[in-house]
C-alpha cells in the first residue's frame, strides 16, 4: 500500500507537471523575429515561404524600419541588381506609381516613395503569407535559452504571452536581442591590430561616433573624449579616405 501511494502520488506530480509545461507557451513557431524593419520584415517573408511557421514582432505601428517609419524612403545601390524580395518590393511600388520613371523624383536615388506606400506594401506581402504572423506595436521584454530553443515573453497593446522559438532571429537596429542574451560586444571602432585592416585607426576609439558632414569626417565628442589622443589617426587615412570617396562619389553621378 505503501509502494501504491508513492507511484500515485508520482503519476499526479509528473501529469501536473507536464500540465504546467502544456501552458507556458502560448504561441510555438520555428523562427521569431525581433524587429519588424526591412531586414527583418524579408526574414520574416523569406523563412514563411521556405516553409516554416514564422513570427514578426515590431513596435511600431508599420513594418519596414528605416524606409517607412522613419522616413527615409529612398533605396541606393546598384540599382541593375534586381532580383528575390527586393525587386518584387520594387515592382509593386512601380505598379503603384504606374512605372519606373515615376519613382526617380529625385537626385538621392533612383527609388524615391511615400512611407506609408512602402508600409502598405510590406503589409500586403507579410499578409499573403500563411504560416507568418506579424504582431505590431508589440515588445519583447524577456528572452532565454531553453532545450532544443527559445523562450521570449511578448507584450502587445491587449495582453502578454509566451513564445518557444527554435530559432530566434535579432532583427533590431541596435542588436537589443544579442544583447539581452548575453553576447559579448564592443563599443566604438576596432584598433587596426585587432583584425588586421588597414584603413582603420591604429588606435581604437572607445566611445567616439565617427560621422560625414559635407565630405568632412569630424568627431563628435563625448564628456570624457580627449580628441587629442586620435587626431592624428583621424587626419591622416581615415578622414581623407572618407573625404575621397565621397569626392569620387560626386564626380561620378555629375558625369
Amino acid at each position: 500500500m505503501k509502494y501504491c501511494n508513492i507511484l500515485t502520488l508520482l503519476f499526479f506530480t509528473i501529469l501536473q507537471s507536464q500540465c504546467t509545461l502544456d501552458q507556458v507557451f502560448d504561441i510555438e513557431t520555428d523562427v521569431l523575429v525581433i524587429g519588424g524593419g526591412a531586414s527583418g520584415t524579408m526574414a520574416g517573408i523569406q523563412a514563411a515561404r521556405m516553409g516554416v511557421n514564422t513570427v514578426i514582432v515590431e513596435e511600431t505601428p508599420w513594418l519596414g524600419g528605416m524606409l517607412t517609419s522613419a522616413g527615409v524612403s529612398a533605396i541606393d545601390g546598384n540599382y541593375r541588381l534586381h532580383s528575390g524580395l527586393w525587386e518584387e518590393f520594387r515592382q509593386n511600388l512601380y505598379d503603384h506609381y504606374g512605372d519606373p520613371d515615376s519613382v526617380k523624383t529625385g537626385w538621392v536615388s533612383n527609388v524615391l516613395f511615400e512611407p506609408h506606400v512602402g508600409a502598405e506594401i510590406l503589409e500586403e506581402m507579410t499578409k499573403g503569407e500563411r504560416a507568418l504572423t506579424v504582431y505590431k506595436e508589440s515588445r519583447l521584454s524577456a528572452i532565454s535559452k531553453i532545450d532544443k530553443g527559445w523562450e521570449a515573453t511578448i507584450h502587445t497593446p491587449e495582453e502578454i504571452f509566451k513564445v518557444k522559438a527554435r530559432i530566434v532571429i535579432d532583427a533590431t537596429e541596435l542588436g537589443d536581442v544579442a544583447k539581452q542574451v548575453g553576447i559579448p560586444y564592443d563599443i566604438g571602432m576596432d584598433s587596426r591590430d585587432d583584425f588586421g585592416e588597414d584603413m582603420v585607426s591604429v588606435r581604437p576609439l572607445p566611445y567616439s561616433i565617427l560621422s560625414t558632414i559635407e565630405s568632412a569626417a569630424v568627431i563628435i565628442e563625448l564628456p570624457s573624449f580627449d580628441d587629442a589622443y586620435y587626431v592624428e589617426d583621424l587626419k591622416s587615412e581615415i578622414a581623407n579616405t572618407l573625404y575621397q570617396g565621397f569626392y569620387n562619389y560626386e564626380e561620378e553621378e555629375k558625369g
